[in-house]
């Protein structure tokens, strides 16, 4: 198995929930957070109406990453959640 395939494996349904529901806490209710799992994200990837996050620590992102991924810092949501456009799906993802 090659190192981004093992990589792109270790994500799971528990770490994009808990990011989901830690980031949109504010807005919404846990029971409102859409989740998905690893085979959904899978079919997700190049699509343009989609945007994939990586809002893990700096040290994490240098050995694993989602192909097509964006790198946005966590501490600054305020800043950059605004410029993602309301029609596209945002997947945010952290380990």
């Amino acid at each position: 198995m090659r190192k981004t395939t093992q990589g792109a494996s270790r994500y799971s349904l528990v770490a994009v929930s808990i990011l989901l529901t830690a980031l949109f806490s504010i807005h919404a209710p846990a029971a409102e957070v859409p989740r998905i799992d690893p085979a959904e994200l899978k079919e997700m990837l190049g699509n343009p109406g989609v945007a994939i996050v990586d809002v893990r620590a700096e040290a994490a992102t240098a050995a694993t990453r989602i192909p097509g991924s964006v790198i946005e810092d966590p501490a600054a949501y305020a800043e950059w959640s605004k410029k993602y456009p309301t029609d596209k799906t945002i997947v945010l993802y952290c380990s």
